[in-house]
């Protein structure tokens, strides 16, 4: 399980041009004849140019994450910068947990693996319990086996 979280998404404003009416049309096809991504008239029949947000650059974007705590960062299209946190033990677990998982634990530095609870086997709980010196051994729940000894008085 990977959690990546984005940032440097900045949108500007690269120009704003007054007409008597606003045509939306002209407007947009106007900022984006001057490299904008958008135009859109306002209530005051201006026109608003929006320019692209910078291009993710895959250097600035790992060093960026890293120098937050992050173990890496990389670009995701052309704008989007995800950084990849530290898998943190007690929170992958207990998430894990909190999802029907019997267990979650880190995998590498960043990775969080949830293993599954298998289901309880009536025979095999029985004879595993038995092979260690049990009386016997019965499902508890769905994927718990309980051994029991019996003490003869």
């Amino acid at each position: 399980m990977k959690f990546l979280f984005a940032f440097f998404l900045i949108v500007a404003v690269t120009s704003v041009e007054v007409y008597a009416q606003c045509d939306d049309n002209k407007c947009n096809s106007g900022c984006r004849s001057q490299g904008n991504i958008i135009g859109v008239c306002r209530k005051d029949d201006s026109c608003l140019c929006v320019a692209a947000p910078p291009k993710c650059d895959s250097n600035e974007c790992d060093s960026g994450c890293k120098s937050r705590g992050n173990i890496l960062g990389r670009c995701n299209g052309d704008y989007l910068c995800e950084c990849a946190p530290k898998c943190d033990s007690n929170e992958c677990d207990s998430g894990c947990k909190s999802r029907g998982n019997a267990l979650g634990r880190c995998k590498g530095d960043s990775l969080c693996e949830c293993v599954a609870a298998p289901k309880c086997d009536s025979n095999e709980c029985d004879s595993g319990c038995k092979s260690r010196g049990n009386s016997f051994g019965r499902c508890k729940t769905d994927t718990l086996c309980e051994c029991v000894v019996v003490v003869q008085g």
